[in-house]
């Protein structure tokens, strides 16, 4: 019986051909769900930082709201620069 040296070479080269594509797919799967897993670790991430940021900013907001307040002006004028209501006549209208 005679071997066909072309049909074997051809069934050799289309397995290495084959081989080489499933490989080549394992390693292409394994960088995209490398891919997908680091950018899961980013966007945990960067939730925790616009959480901190949310978290600063309504502090601020209060912190803003709290040195507004007529009251600890009025407090601080007295106390740090003698402040005080102006008298009658001491009041001028300016247009």
């Amino acid at each position: 019986m005679k071997k066909k040296v072309g049909g074997d070479l051809r069934w050799k080269l289309g397995n290495a051909v084959l081989l080489l594509l499933m490989v080549a797919s394992i390693f292409a799967y394994a960088w995209v769900h490398y891919q997908v897993v680091e950018h899961g670790y980013r966007l945990v991430k960067v939730r925790r930082q616009e959480k901190t940021a949310q978290e600063n900013h309504k502090k601020l907001l209060l912190e803003i709201a709290t040195l507004k307040q007529h009251d600890r002006l009025e407090k601080i004028g007295r106390r740090k620069f003698g402040l005080r209501y102006p008298g009658l006549g001491q009041k001028i209208l300016l247009k």
